[in-house]
């Protein structure tokens, strides 16, 4: 699947559940890099830092990985 969006030059956007940190982004980010290519990517979820106590869709509001800002991102570039 990787492969068929770097052929079509097409942007990826992972969207996280939790930190971005060592998720499915960061894997291809990796696998990207080994076969050295170059594909435009945007991974959403928390920062790798203290995260203040909240529900969860408080967090991600706060930190612009709610579903709206998401999809609001992908329309953009679409």
């Amino acid at each position: 699947m990787i492969q068929s969006l770097v052929e079509r030059k097409l942007k990826l956007f992972v969207y996280e559940q939790d930190y971005k940190t060592n998720g499915l982004g960061s894997l291809i980010l990796q696998y990207l890099n080994e076969l050295e290519i170059c594909l435009p990517i945007k991974i959403y979820g928390l920062p790798d830092k203290f995260i203040p106590q909240g529900t969860s869709a408080q967090l991600r509001k706060e930190y612009h990985i709610d579903m709206n800002t998401f999809l609001a991102d992908v329309q953009q570039y679409l």
